[in-house]
Parts: C-alpha cells; structure tokens; sequence
C-alpha cells in the first residue's frame, strides 16, 4: 500500500515460463488501518482485477472474470516486529487495547507452548475447525467455520494447503468463511486449513468433492 492503494501482485508459471503479474489493484476501505503493538491490519479493503488478473483467475476456476471486477473485501495483516512496551503508529488504533500476539523469545519455546495452552483452559475452548458439508459437487459453495482463535486476530484460509481467504475472529474467537469448490476441483479428498497470521493457531477440517456430472 502506498499512499492508500496498492496493487495485488502473484508470480505465475506457464509451459516453463514464469512471468510476474499484476492481478489486481487494491482501494482502502471505509475504515482506516488498526494498528497494534505487534502489527498492523487494514480490512475491507476494495479489490477490483486487471486484465492479467481476470485472464488467470478465469482459467484456473472455471468461471468467467473480467478486468474491473471486484472479488471479496481483503483484510490485510502486516507484522510490524514492535513489542508490547512501543507506543502506537499513526493510523486507527484498536480500541479494545488488544495487541497481536508477539513471538516468544527464543530458547523459550516451553513457555510459549504451556503460555498457549494455559489460555486454551481459561477459555474453555480449543481449536477447531468444521466444513459446512462433508461433500459437495465441483462449482458447489462450502462453509468453514472455527473456533479458538484470539479475538480480533486475521485468520488465513487455505485450500489444499493454497491460502486464499482472510477472516478476522470475532468476540469469542470464532471465525466462519463461505468459498466456492472450484469446477476444476479433483475427485476425492481436500482439506482446509484456518491458521492465525502470528501465534502460531492453526486448526484442519477435510471434505470430500464427488465426480462432476457428465455434460449433457
């Protein structure tokens, strides 16, 4: 981002060649960034394709893009290495004073672990996460949901280990996000992931894509 737009860039390999694309161009969002001691989110951002963008994303899903269409509102999670005694930068700050979790030191991997699972007790909730349908067709929409998570926080979606999505965790640290099964999706087996941007909080839900329906 800079100077409150940016582009969304991707390195893409095709027949041997690979080629650094610009998919998409990236607008603030009504509000502006949160910033916490450990990091920096914007959310809602606005995304809208370019021609390269529309072009790729049409061939690897199946459905029809084109340059200027908007896909979901981003949210954008960016560690800033501060630590929980920095004072805040510029931008929104939260309000509920909540800060990103930081990394333990190291040589203290102890620590952090009985730190995570001590605050797994207290909440009486351990992550988790489920799939709104244990099969579908390809082209069908399918929901994650998960719990466990720190309030506030940026969760990561990944499809067969693809991240694609963001959600962000609400009070009670659970998190929910609707993804299309794409129509060039294999038969079988396919997992999706939700794993914090930092903490290391991460839990997998599979699912199971039948055979397409033969053309009519």
């Amino acid at each position: 981002m800079d100077g409150g737009t940016g582009t969304l860039r991707a390195r893409a390999e095709r027949a041997g060649e690979a080629d650094d694309l610009t998919l998409a161009q990236v607008a603030p969002g009504a509000a502006g960034p949160t910033v916490r001691s450990g990091g920096t989110t914007w959310s809602a951002l606005r995304v809208s394709l370019t021609a390269e963008g529309a072009a790729l994303l049409t061939e690897w899903s199946g459905t029809s893009y084109a340059a200027g269409d908007e896909l979901a509102p981003l949210d954008v999670a960016v560690g800033t290495g501060a630590t929980a005694s920095d004072p805040p930068q510029d931008g929104t700050t939260d309000d509920s004073g909540g800060d990103i979790p930081s990394s333990a030191p190291e040589g203290d991997d102890t620590t952090a672990t009985d730190g995570r699972t001590e605050a797994e007790k207290a909440t009486g909730a351990a992550r988790s996460a489920a799939v709104g349908r244990a099969s579908l067709p390809p082209g069908a929409e399918q929901r994650v949901t998960g719990e466990g998570f720190e309030p506030g926080e940026v969760v990561l979606v990944a499809i067969d280990d693809d991240t694609r999505y963001q959600a962000v965790a609400d009070e009670s640290g659970r998190v929910a996000r609707d993804f299309p099964v794409y129509d060039t999706a294999t038969e079988g087996a396919h997992t999706v992931q939700l794993y914090s941007v930092t903490g290391g909080r991460e839990a997998t839900a599979g699912f199971t894509v039948l055979a397409a329906a033969p053309s009519a």
